[in-house]
């Protein structure tokens, strides 16, 4: 297997166990390569179940990469059943922070359908990245300072 280490230094946590690549995609499975830990703290030798992820991440050398990660549940002492976090992808998000991060970068400088062909991510998704850098970057109106009209 070839050394991936510099590799499996985008991804803390976890280790790369195979890759390939087409003309078209990156593909990487990766699994975790720490002992579970829950979020309260607490280590956990005791996984309840796996499964699977696939995720989105920002382009390598122009070709967009596909990650598929094994994802913890485990039984913490102190929580119950949960889903060990990773830090570089958001609950539930099926992207990681590097790509919303780089689509981020590139809302004040592209319109969202060019976005949306350059990274493969639906318009709708970069839509809400482009929602939540808004209320970020625009500060809010003073409503009650404004004063009426008066219409009518």
């Amino acid at each position: 297997m070839p050394n991936n280490t510099f590799l499996s230094s985008f991804w803390e946590g976890f280790q790369i166990v195979k890759s390939y690549k087409t003309d078209s995609l990156i593909s990487i499975t990766l699994i975790p390569d720490t002992a579970a830990h829950c979020s309260c703290g607490q280590v956990s030798g005791s996984i309840h179940d796996t499964q699977w992820r696939t995720l989105k991440d920002a382009m390598m050398l122009g070709t967009p990469v596909e990650l598929l990660v094994q994802t913890r549940r485990i039984k913490c002492s102190n929580c119950g059943i949960k889903t060990e976090s990773i830090s570089w992808v958001k609950p539930y998000s099926r992207l990681t922070n590097r790509l919303i991060d780089y689509i981020d970068n590139l809302l004040p400088l592209l319109p969202i359908k060019h976005i949306s062909e350059l990274t493969g991510v639906h318009w709708h998704t970069i839509k809400e990245i482009d929602k939540q850098r808004l209320k970020r970057v625009v500060p809010e109106v003073p409503w009650g300072g404004l004063a009426s009209t008066g219409h009518g």
